[in-house]
């Protein structure tokens, strides 16, 4: 069983590249639905991400977003994310590694809800990233409630952790909406 960052990066981005878009498109929009219809419709202020690399197309949820509260993307300076409001997709341009975000904005002083990208994850919460810890260093400083789009493929048994990982709350997948919380071990 795998269970190094490394190795489970390599394995899943495999299979996530590798799906067919028929497969890839049915399940983004079965786990949009149930994002929606089980956290977007309670929060007014949501922070999301710009897919890439096959990720849960949840581009329908961020037009929701913008539509019926207020919709909040990253945006790479230095180490570091800023969370700019964004009032429209079309302003995007690529920024970081190529990666569409928005222009200098307002900032967010807070958000009520995160929509986590991420490669891997386990039912506690544990998350494998690309590997450049933008999310750990800004979830550390958010009380949010964070959720992760995952195809049930991403799910993994075990996941090694280092002290600065920060856990998401919530795992939607096609099939379920996983509560880590109920799994989750807290660290010291």
């Amino acid at each position: 069983m795998e269970k190094d960052k490394k190795s489970i990066r390599g394995t899943v981005l495999y299979k996530r590249e590798h799906m067919s878009e028929h497969i890839y498109n049915e399940y983004s929009v079965d786990i949009c639905q149930k994002i929606q219809a089980a956290f977007l419709t309670s929060y007014k202020s949501c922070m999301g991400f710009i897919p890439i690399r096959k990720e849960v197309d949840i581009r329908p949820l961020l037009s929701y977003a913008i539509t019926n509260g207020t919709l909040v993307l990253p945006k790479v300076s230095g180490s570091y994310i800023k969370p700019i409001k964004v009032r429209s997709l079309s302003v995007l341009e690529p920024g970081y590694k190529g990666v569409s975000e928005p222009p200098d904005g307002d900032i967010a002083a807070a958000v009520e809800l995160i929509i986590v990208p991420g490669v891997a994850f386990s039912k506690s919460g544990d998350r494998v990233g690309y590997g450049a810890g933008f999310y750990d260093r800004f979830l550390s400083n958010s009380d949010a409630v964070c959720i992760a789009p995952a195809f049930s493929f991403q799910i993994v048994q075990q996941i090694d952790t280092d002290r600065f990982d920060i856990p998401v709350d919530y795992i939607v997948t096609e099939k379920t909406i996983i509560n880590c919380k109920k799994y989750l071990k807290r660290r010291l």
